[in-house]
């Protein structure tokens, strides 16, 4: 059986609450660790045969839980999520639960500012941003995009090509 649907977004935007939410329905089951970063994880991307077993692996549900769900908020963001969610369930439902995006950009600064991810205080960690993410490339960058994350219609528009 395939996951049905994938909780994709934002960062700091309710994502938690809605896992939550749907864990408690007895015909659902969703991954017990609440982040299972399969599709935006480039290590299991790099072959043409991907092993899907590695994901699979995460969902042990019951008769009863007949649908298949998890929530990884990065899977919005992540340039090459939506085509790979896509080519491995093309009738994946995705739920993106959006957040004003400075109220979300201060959330996940001050996520990080507390873990001692970024010393930087809030302004000076918005001014550096761009040069900060460029150590990332090719890919997005996980810790310092606080503004880049609030451009909600480019990742729309990523997840409704597919």
């Amino acid at each position: 059986m395939k996951v049905n649907f994938l909780i994709c977004g934002v960062q700091k935007g309710g994502t938690t609450a809605m896992y939550n939410y749907l864990s408690g329905h007895p015909e659902v089951f969703l991954v017990k660790r609440k982040e299972a970063h399969f599709f935006d994880f480039e290590r299991f991307f790099q072959t043409a045969q991907i092993d899907y077993s590695i994901y699979h692996s995460l969902f042990n549900p019951t008769p009863q839980q007949r649908v298949l769900g998890e929530s990884t908020p990065i899977y919005m963001y992540w340039h090459e999520a939506p085509k790979r969610i896509w080519q491995y369930n093309p009738d994946m439902k995705l739920i993106a639960v959006l957040r004003n995006p400075i109220d979300r950009a201060y959330s996940h600064w001050n996520m990080e500012y507390d873990r001692k991810t970024d010393s930087l205080p809030f302004w000076e960690a918005l001014q550096s941003e761009a040069q900060r993410c460029r150590e990332a490339l090719p890919y997005q960058h996980r810790v310092y995009s606080y503004v880049d994350r609030g451009f909600y219609t480019e990742q729309l528009r990523r997840l409704w090509t597919y």
